[in-house]
């Protein structure tokens, strides 16, 4: 869907201790939240206007579980459902409503390229 890229990320290496992720963030990145959710939470039901800088787009990385990610383009009234697992990045960009139902115990990150100011969430039900 337009405004929405998912990314799977490989891991760089593998062995019997587990795995080594590489994330390259932009060199602006001033602001990353760490977020713990458990299973059957909901996150979002919101979308961005795109006056918050930091969530144009918005850019998460799930470290560990698994999601149902609803995204809908409010332009267009496309919906699509995606499932998510660690070491998977998705850009949200702005006027994309989003609502993530955790399916497991789930630990993200979300990267900011300023202190956000938490303003630029409007409410909807998807």
């Amino acid at each position: 869907m337009k405004g929405v890229e998912i990314i799977k990320h490989n891991p760089k290496h593998e062995d019997a201790r587990g795995f080594v992720s590489v994330y390259v963030a932009d060199e602006k990145m001033k602001e990353i939240l760490m977020l713990k959710r458990k299973k059957g939470s909901v996150s979002g039901n919101h979308y961005h206007t795109g006056a918050d800088p930091t969530r144009n787009p918005e850019i998460q990385y799930f470290v560990t579980g698994k999601i149902k990610l609803t995204v809908k383009n409010l332009d267009t009234n496309e919906k699509e459902e995606h499932i998510l697992t660690e070491n998977t990045e998705v850009k949200i960009n702005p006027m994309i409503a989003h609502k993530m139902e955790m399916l497991e115990d789930t630990v993200f990150l979300e990267f900011h390229t300023e202190v956000s100011s938490y303003t630029d969430m409007t409410k909807v039900e998807l």
